[in-house]
């Protein structure tokens, strides 16, 4: 001890640290999802797994449903604008060869039966 420091303030080999600085974290709500988009997904699951023994209404209601989450979803307010692609998406590829199908069974049965007539 030098006769120039005073009593107390001798020196210390252990360094002095600050606190710790530590980052603020900002936790932005997500938007809620649209009912419309996740109803549309949910009805083109059903579709796509037994549309066929449901005559096509769950891929015919997730169109709906999707055209109507896109809106839903337009402004950004709402979110699942990829669940209504996806409704859309899946409807729409059950519901046309589903369609086609019904058209062209149907158009089978409501046209007559030709044959040729043999001539005398």
């Amino acid at each position: 001890m030098s006769p120039a420091t005073p009593y107390g303030q001798q020196y210390s080999p252990q360094a002095v640290y600050q606190q710790p600085v530590y980052q603020q974290v900002v936790v932005a709500p997500a938007a809620p999802t649209s009912g419309w988009a996740t109803a549309s997904m949910v009805l083109g699951i059903l579709g796509a797994l037994g549309g066929w023994c449901m005559l096509g209404i769950p891929c015919f209601v997730a169109i709906v449903a999707g055209h109507a989450g896109l809106i839903d979803t337009k402004n950004g307010s709402k979110g699942g604008r990829g669940l209504a692609v996806t409704g859309l998406v899946l409807g729409y590829v059950f519901i046309v060869p589903w369609a086609l199908f019904f058209f062209l069974g149907g158009l089978g049965v409501a046209t007559p039966d030709v044959s040729p007539t043999p001539t005398p």
